[in-house]
């Protein structure tokens, strides 16, 4: 009896041992066998916390596409990127600058950011002189065309240039000089080059009419039109 009690003694001592032992691994075992499985280094995380990196546009563009809002603010983190408006100019620090009191430079702010489309290359270089220079609107004019059939496209004006939109004629503004009316036949201000010269009898309509001088701008279609408005010599 004694030999049973003993084997079933020791049976429940082996087993009660093992599933002891099941029960209560150490801690720092369970975690050393988490490491084998999934090895884990927090010291990376920790460095980026304590030094985090900026965003800037280029590196936020690397890693995920920025979605353009038109008209507003695109944000990211914190940082907003402004949506450009074509009508307003940008100083050196990205800040919009207002529209000048001058009509002249205000329609030379918008030709040069765009609003009036792809400028042809006397165009650029006419507004960015009226900038340069700060050249601002000076008195009226009596503006008028002169157009086909008898100036038709290309035929050569006093100065030897063809006809265009780039000519303008006067007898009062040297040749070569650059000038802006406020008004013209396709409606709107216009920038043109005096390449060509007209009537004396020309300045004094202009001034029965209450302008300064008088202006003859060509245009492509046949036309009657003419007005006063503001203008530029440069």
């Amino acid at each position: 009896m004694k030999t049973v009690e003993l084997a079933i003694f020791l049976t429940l001592a082996i087993f009660g041992r093992i599933g002891w032992h099941n029960r209560c691994v150490p801690q720092e075992d369970v975690f050393s066998s988490l490491r084998e499985v999934m090895p884990c280094d927090n010291r990376g995380v920790y460095r980026a916390l304590q030094s985090p990196t900026t965003l800037s546009p280029s590196n936020v563009a690397a890693s995920a596409p920025i979605a353009s809002v038109d008209g507003a603010d695109a944000e990211v983190m914190g940082e907003a990127f402004p949506t450009p408006h074509r009508s307003d100019a940008v100083d050196p620090q990205g800040s919009r600058l207002p529209p000048p009191s001058d009509p002249l430079q205000a329609c030379a702010q918008k030709a040069l950011c765009g609003d009036y489309g792809q400028l042809e290359p006397w165009q650029q270089e006419a507004y960015e002189s009226t900038v340069e220079r700060n050249v601002t609107a000076q008195g009226l004019a009596w503006v008028t065309v002169y157009c086909p059939p008898w100036f038709p496209r290309g035929k050569k004006t006093r100065s030897g240039f063809g006809c265009s939109e780039k000519v303008a004629a006067a007898n009062r503004i040297a040749q070569g000089k650059w000038v802006w009316v406020q008004d013209s036949p396709a409606g709107g201000a216009t920038v043109r080059q005096i390449l060509d010269t007209g009537s004396q009898a020309n300045y004094r309509r202009a001034r029965l009419r209450g302008a300064d001088l008088w202006i003859d701008i060509w245009h492509p279609r046949s036309s009657t039109w003419s007005t006063v408005c503001g203008y530029a010599a440069w």
